[in-house]
């Protein structure tokens, strides 16, 4: 009996492996000759992977910051950071050499007390919510002043805080009332809402604002620890929840493609104390991943700024230790296996641990194939091989690398089902780290 199950055992764990070559084979097969639907946002035409799905390494931009907060990219990818207790916005290149500065400290044209929010235009107009002077400062691209708004009879900021500007030239504005106040690309009042309250479209202390490409305002609400949308004239849409503890609040949003990006800020146990991390979203709310490093969610000191460059595949992200960090997506090593032809498309119709049949050729998964939680990239420590044999490792880290996670297949659709392309995570029954993906299983 010991030998059938040692056999058994042989027989499982070379299944395993060979399933775990076979899914490597595919992302390998997928970056060389293809690439996602683009419905499914999953890769791209140049086979680089998109933000939410990578892994990345991290370096830092330093130039005598003091507390910097805001932080925006141009259409020449140029970099300009608030640096708020300096009272001066400072420009670098994109690979973060500085370029110049403006600012100054005080409350005339071109001068800041405590800037906070900005963002940029297609044009490369720059918009700047200072703060302290409760108003916004418009400049163009070299840091002339065009005009401000906010202590006049049509409306009177208090302690504006974060900014966003929409494809049309509208403005719109947070500050201390808690309120929306969207004005025109003059700086006249156009409307406003919002009040004191938990209610949808009632605000406690709000932290940020950002649109999306369809025009959509998102607010990051931070007392209340959620989201809110709205449509561009102020109608409430949907809201949802970014709370992990009653001490983690949303502090930053930011729209890039169909993602929503927020920084969160809070105490992350005892390892950590009270750091940041980025949570992505969809825009319908739906949590996608975490910025990951090699092993784990990255995280920073209070980070109230970010920047996403998806062409370059580098995010930015603000740090109260005075430092910008600059994340770059590192490429998947997938390893080499036998020779099998991938799905021609991958299309989010397809649901994790579902078959693919003559049927679904039209919707770009093979036959014998089927969607399954597949590992790419560098290999990290997932939830399952935490908990089971690392949790109380001393070196957790190298605990995991040498105790990968076995990679088993979804056997239904879970009832928050991942559709192909996406990222598991452990609420979809399959577990971090790995991706749905057509695999092929079985003979051949």
């Amino acid at each position: 009996m010991r030998i059938l199950k040692n056999i058994w055992n042989y027989k499982k764990y070379l299944f395993l492996l060979t399933l775990l070559l076979f899914s490597a084979l595919t992302l390998l097969m997928l970056l060389q000759k293809q690439s996602f639907d683009t419905r499914s946002k999953a890769y791209v035409a140049n086979n680089t992977i998109p933000i939410p799905l990578c892994v990345f390494s991290t370096s830092t931009i330093t130039h005598q910051f003091n507390n910097p907060i805001g932080i925006a990219l141009d259409t020449n990818s140029n970099l300009y950071v608030v640096d708020s207790m300096n009272n001066r916005i400072q420009k670098f290149n994109a690979d973060g050499t500085f370029i110049s500065m403006f600012g100054g400290y005080g409350c005339t044209n071109g001068q800041f007390a405590f800037p906070s929010g900005i963002t940029i235009d297609s044009q490369n107009k720059i918009y700047v919510a200072d703060s302290f002077c409760h108003r916004i400062q418009v400049f163009n691209s070299t840091g002339t002043f065009l005009f401000s708004a906010g202590r006049d009879v049509s409306i009177d900021f208090v302690s504006p805080f974060d900014i966003a500007v929409d494809t049309s030239g509208y403005i719109y504005v947070i500050d201390a009332l808690d309120r929306v106040v969207k004005l025109n690309s003059t700086g006249q009042l156009v409307k406003q809402w919002g009040t004191k309250g938990n209610g949808p479209g009632q605000f406690n202390s709000l932290s940020g604002i950002t649109i999306d490409s369809d025009g959509n305002i998102y607010v990051a609400d931070s007392g209340n620890h959620r989201i809110q949308k709205f449509d561009s004239n102020g109608n409430y849409l949907l809201q949802w929840s970014t709370i992990e503890n009653i001490y983690i609040s949303p502090v930053k949003i930011i729209s890039s493609g169909n993602y929503i990006f927020v920084g969160i800020y809070g105490y992350m146990g005892n390892i950590y104390g009270d750091k940041s991390e980025v949570k992505i979203y969809d825009k319908q709310g739906n949590f996608i991943n975490y910025l990951k490093g090699d092993y784990e969610p990255l995280v920073f000191d209070y980070s109230s700024g970010i920047a996403i460059n998806s062409t370059s595949q580098k995010v930015y992200v603000t740090s109260s230790d005075n430092n910008i960090y600059q994340l770059t997506c590192k490429p998947p090593t997938p390893t080499a296996g036998p020779t099998l032809t991938p799905s021609p498309t991958l299309i989010p119709s397809i649901l994790c641990g579902h078959q693919c049949n003559p049927n679904d050729k039209l919707i770009g998964c093979e036959v014998g194939t089927v969607c399954m939680p597949t590992r790419i990239g560098n290999p990290y420590c997932g939830m399952i091989t935490y908990m089971t044999a690392c949790q109380n490792n001393p070196n957790p880290v190298s605990c995991c690398m040498s105790n990968p996670p076995s990679i088993t297949p979804t056997p239904t659709p879970s009832t928050t089902p991942v559709l192909c392309g996406y990222p598991c995570d452990i609420s979809h029954l399959c577990e971090s780290g790995t991706v749905c993906m057509p695999t092929r299983i079985g003979l051949l």
